[in-house]
């Protein structure tokens, strides 16, 4: 979902990671590795890169710095 947010089977994409970075979902971080080094273009999906970025901070415990540029 995170590499083609474009298509139709990936409009959950903002609840799931809503879902993430409000620990409402809970999942093993091993099986979300791929999160860690996928880049959501901010310019064309602001909400989705927003969302995506918070939920690496969240889940890979501030390893990763989340500065919002809109």
């Amino acid at each position: 979902m995170l590499k083609y947010p474009d298509i139709k089977e990936s409009e959950g994409l903002p609840e799931f990671l809503l879902a993430l970075c409000t620990k409402k979902l809970q999942v093993k971080k091993d099986h979300l590795l791929g999160l860690r080094e996928h880049e959501v273009q901010s310019a064309l999906h602001p909400y989705v890169w927003m969302l995506a970025e918070y939920a690496k901070e969240v889940l890979f415990e501030g390893e990763i710095a989340f500065e919002p540029t809109f």
